[in-house]
């Protein structure tokens, strides 16, 4: 069935005269959905190309009430990705994004990175673990390099460090200071724990596609 409006031309299922079940939704601007409806509005999995405002987007995942929410993989036009956790059609939650060369694991809200991750630097060879505030890395952080192949080595290769507001105020601490930080900062504890037992899982499944 086919049903005419304004702004959209829907052909899919119907309940109770409303789109109810899998359809497919094109709009004036050339924009198209496929997926699934409940009572009228996008719920579950489905596929949304952007034409006009987001310039050939394109976002697969769940949705909810028309909104995109849950699990999903935005891939921008001129190349940036999100893979991970939605609400309310910002990126909020956990997941990994891609942007000029430069993966970043670890948590979001209101598509800023905030919370504890890992932006990895594929180019320059290094990663930076620690805590994001407003999509700035703050406090004590830890650098570790990368190899050839983008694997980390852990064997004496961790540099400790103090950013602000996304730069470093200080690279050069006592092994005290080093030491006291290990044992007692729970943001290097937590870092470090989350890397090993999160992030690093995340990593490793984006090597097997890293071209």
């Amino acid at each position: 069935m086919e049903c005419f409006s304004n702004k959209s031309v829907y052909e899919g299922e119907f309940k109770n005269d409303m789109k109810e079940g899998y359809g497919i939704e094109k709009y004036n601007d050339g924009s198209i959905y496929k997926g699934y409806f409940v009572q009228g509005k996008k719920q579950g999995f489905g596929m949304l190309s952007l034409k006009k405002e987001k310039n050939n987007s394109v976002f697969e995942g769940e949705f909810k009430e028309d909104k995109i929410c849950g699990k999903g993989k935005f891939i921008w036009e001129n190349g940036k990705q999100y893979d991970g956790e939605w609400e309310n059609n910002e990126i909020s939650g956990f997941g990994v994004l891609t942007e000029n060369n430069i993966k970043h694991i670890g948590f979001f809200i209101h598509d800023k990175k905030e919370g504890y991750g890992a932006s990895f630097y594929i180019e320059k060879k290094f990663v930076l673990i620690g805590k994001w505030v407003n999509d700035n890395i703050e406090g004590v952080a830890v650098i570790f390099s990368l190899n050839d192949q983008n694997e980390i080595n852990f064997d004496n290769n961790e540099k400790i460090v103090i950013m602000k507001e996304g730069n470093i105020i200080n690279s050069n601490l006592s092994e005290e200071e080093i030491k006291n930080i290990k044992e007692n900062n729970g943001e290097y504890i937590n870092s470090i724990k989350l890397f090993r037992e999160k992030f690093m899982n995340e990593y490793s499944k984006t090597l097997m596609n890293y071209e």
